[in-house]
């Protein structure tokens, strides 16, 4: 597992639970921004889940989307996983093919495979 935390309080606590689950072995974390992701050490991956959880003000998720989908890190069955505010309009289908949209409270979760 890739992790991208640039939030320090839960950075702290990530790294603590990758500790205390002993999996230290099987993740990576960067105390950095997802939108770095071509600064990481992830291109030639394919991933089969990519979980964004980015703050609900964030206005930047089709950015991270399309550099996702321009460094081919996924594949026609890996599924992407988006959490956001209920109330955004983010513009992420032109790029995704969304499968399900589901509401919870203030939050919308999509679950989308790249176009």
């Amino acid at each position: 597992v890739f992790f991208f935390e640039n939030y320090h309080n839960s950075l702290k606590i990530l790294k603590k639970n990758i500790s205390n689950l002993d999996l230290n072995n099987k993740s990576m974390v960067y105390s950095n921004s997802a939108y770095n992701l071509k600064d990481s050490n992830i291109e030639n991956r394919i991933f089969d889940i990519i979980f964004l959880d980015p703050p609900f003000k964030d206005r930047e998720i089709e950015t991270l989307i399309y550099q996702i989908k321009k460094m081919k890190i996924t594949n026609s069955n890996s599924l992407l996983i988006i959490h956001r505010n209920k109330k955004s309009d983010d513009k992420i289908d032109q790029y995704l093919n969304i499968i399900e949209e589901k509401k919870y409270g203030l939050s919308k979760i999509y679950f989308c495979r790249v176009i």
